[in-house]
């Protein structure tokens, strides 16, 4: 199932049990963001605000896809559907992209603003954390740039803070496709590039802006493939880039490369309030918009997010390149209470060194997110954090099982950095380190000594698992 746009996607989120209508009266300062913070960390369903201090007839929706059930409706999955069973499909749609369709108009020109018209108030943005700089219109959107030489068209997501009516200030960290963009193409020319933000779209154009794809990918084809549809385009009014035409909002504009402001702070997922000065700020140049839109965005902080969830599609590309590079890989999970940052890799232990291996290839995608690997044996399930936890505490021999990379790329984030290594504010990456943890059994010892967790589904005969299932609440369960 696909849905055409995020007004589809929030009927069956409803259907299903996972839409809350919050038509209370509800602040946009900070009471907004702390409503979803607090639903999502709860397990709660999303939030439709329909009822927003200063701003009638607008609707925010938050914490869209901040869970796995979420996320299973939104690729059209049963919602109980496990994370494995996700990462699946997920991987079986992936190698199936789809090319967009162009239309001529759609529903994200009902309103037009250009000139004196434009007003990035106008719309009910939240300010999420108290210690925010301002405003974020951009949390959970695609933003759309083009390499002017090969016509390449880049969906990614990076942040966007309100400073003015007709002024926002964009993540635009040097890691990005769309920084290599401006630096490589734009800058070296004096030229602002043509940018455009397109807010409440289809859940799987996120799932594909976020996606890890080699630059020169169409991540819009991959949506199309995520979908099983293609993806409908309209051009922008200022420019000749084309965003999905059923989207809530767009804002297009001009990333000025001349022109540096400062940024933030801005409550990340690491719980850092990042103060980011010198940042190239986007000029608007107009702003098209459906009829009583609804603006998504979502609020990062620690528990589970729409930010936590999405990283699970850095796994398939992950354990693609470990195969492609020798290793005996079973699996890949990149656990969402990791944010990203942690890569837990299962392996058949065929050699002494197979741990090792899996370092060295990961290590060798610098600048990456991850730089926690935990490797472990083939037997374990890299997606039940109670299995990888005690083959940690119980296989990882601490004074030979730890490889240390002193000389890692990191995300300039995180708050163990000091001062020095995190260096200049506007640097997105910063000199850290990684860290591996061999968890595999030494492949010289006898199969008597190797610790196998147990497992009821697996481990368990499918006789005595039946008869226990059917007795269950016999037993007195629920």
């Amino acid at each position: 199932m696909s849905f055409k746009d995020v007004r589809e996607y929030v009927d069956v989120l409803e259907k299903t049990g996972e839409l809350l209508h919050i038509k209370e009266e509800v602040n946009w300062e900070v009471e907004l963001g702390t409503i979803m913070r607090r639903a999502a960390e709860m397990g709660e369903p999303a939030c439709l605000f329909e009822n927003i201090k200063d701003y009638p007839g607008y609707r925010v929706l938050g914490n869209s896809v901040a869970s796995w059930r979420k996320l299973a409706i939104a690729f059209g999955l049963p919602p109980e559907s496990s994370t494995r069973e996700i990462q699946v499909e997920y991987e079986r749609r992936m190698d199936k992209p789809i090319k967009p369709v162009i239309v001529k108009n759609g529903v994200c020109k009902e309103n037009i603003l250009t000139g004196d018209e434009i007003d990035l108030y106008r719309f009910p943005v939240p300010l999420e954390h108290e210690g925010d700089g301002n405003r974020c219109i951009g949390s959970w959107h695609i933003v759309v740039t083009k390499d002017p030489d090969t016509d390449w068209t880049n969906w990614g997501m990076y942040r966007q803070m309100v400073h003015n009516r007709r002024t926002i200030g964009g993540h635009w960290h040097a890691g990005t496709d769309a920084a290599r963009i401006l630096y490589s193409k734009y800058a070296p020319q004096g030229k602002p590039m043509p940018v455009a933000i397109a807010i409440g779209v289809d859940p799987m154009c996120c799932v594909a802006a976020i996606a890890p794809l080699p630059m020169g990918v169409s991540e819009v084809d991959f949506a199309g493939g995520l979908r099983g549809k293609p993806v409908e385009l309209v051009k922008c009014e200022t420019s000749d880039l084309m965003v999905p035409a059923s989207a809530e909002i767009v804002i297009e504009g001009e990333i000025l490369y001349d022109i540096r402001v400062p940024d933030g702070p801005f409550g990340d997922f690491t719980v850092h309030e990042v103060v980011g000065p010198n940042k190239h700020p986007c000029r608007v140049k107009a702003i098209t918009y459906r009829n009583n839109p609804i603006l998504t965005v979502s609020h990062l902080g620690i528990g589970m997010d729409d930010n936590h969830i999405m990283p699970f599609s850095y796994g398939v590309p992950i354990k693609k390149l470990l195969r492609d590079r020798g290793v005996p890989v079973t699996d890949v999970n990149v656990p969402a209470e990791g944010m990203g940052l942690l890569v837990i890799v299962a392996v058949k232990n065929s050699y002494p060194t197979v741990a090792d291996h899996v370092f060295s290839v990961l290590d060798s995608r610098q600048p990456d997110f991850q730089h926690v690997v935990v490797v472990v044996d083939e037997n374990v399930d890299v997606f039940n954090g109670r299995e990888v936890l005690h083959s940690l505490l119980t296989k990882m021999h601490p004074g030979r099982n730890i490889r240390i990379n002193s000389h890692r790329l990191v995300v300039s984030l995180l708050n163990f950095l000091s001062p020095e290594e995190r260096g200049r504010p506007e640097d997105a990456l910063a000199k850290g380190a990684s860290v591996m943890f061999d968890c595999t059994t030494p492949v010289d010892w006898i199969h008597e000594n190797a610790a196998l967790p147990r497992n009821f589904f697996r481990d368990i005969s499918p006789e005595i698992r039946e008869k226990v299932q059917a007795k269950w609440r016999s037993y007195g369960f629920k």
